[in-house]
C-alpha cells in the first residue's frame, strides 16, 4: 500500500482490473435493500397513522375498542354512583377556592361528608350487582385521585389565587 493523499491508501498493483461484482450478490444486496425499505416504509406510515389519530379525532370520533366503556351496572347503583361523582366534583370544586392544604382538605371533606353518608346505601345497591365491586373500586380510586388534585390545586393555585383577587378586591 501507498499513500496517495495523507489519509488515504492504495493498493499498489499497477493498472490492475476492477472486479465486477457476480450476479448472485448483487440480487441478494437489492433484495435486503428491498426489504429494508418495506420494514422503513411500514413503520412511517404506522407512525403518521397513529399520531394523525390522535391529533385529529376526538374521543366521541375515535373509534372505541370492544368492551371500552366498561360494563354497565343495574341502575339503582348507576344512579348512586353518578349521585357520588357529583358530590366529588362539588366537593373539588369547594376546595379550589381555598389558600391552603389544610383548609382546601377541610372543605373536601365537608361538602363531600353530606352525600358519603349515604355510602351504605351505595354499597348495597351495587353489592348485588356482578360488576357493583369493580364500580365501587373505581369510584373510590376516583374519589382519592380527586382529593389530592383539590389540593394540589389549592396549594399550587392559591398564591397565584391570591395575587389575581389582589387586584379586584
Amino acid at each position: 500500500m501507498t499513500p496517495t493523499e495523507p489519509w488515504r491508501y492504495t493498493l499498489a498493483v499497477p493498472n490492475a482490473p476492477e472486479r465486477a461484482p457476480s450476479k448472485k450478490a448483487s440480487r441478494l444486496d437489492r433484495l435486503v435493500y428491498g426489504v429494508f425499505i418495506a420494514l422503513t416504509a411500514a413503520f412511517v406510515v404506522s407512525s403518521i397513522v397513529q399520531v394523525a389519530s390522535e391529533l385529529f379525532f376526538t374521543d366521541e370520533a375515535r373509534p372505541k375498542a370492544a368492551g371500552a366503556a366498561g360494563p354497565a351496572v343495574n341502575p339503582a347503583c348507576a344512579e348512586r354512583i353518578g349521585d357520588m361523582i357529583h358530590a366529588i366534583d362539588v366537593a373539588r370544586l369547594e376546595a379550589s377556592h381555598k389558600s391552603d392544604r389544610d383548609t382546601a382538605l377541610h372543605a373536601y371533606s365537608v361538602a363531600k361528608d353530606a352525600a358519603w353518608a349515604r355510602y351504605g346505601e351505595l354499597t348495597r345497591a351495587c353489592e348485588s350487582d356482578p360488576n357493583g365491586v369493580d364500580a365501587l373500586a373505581a369510584l373510590d380510586r376516583f374519589e382519592r385521585a380527586a382529593e389530592r388534585d383539590a389540593i394540589r390545586q389549592a396549594v399550587e393555585l392559591g398564591r397565584v389565587r391570591r395575587s389575581v383577587d389582589s387586584f379586584i378586591r
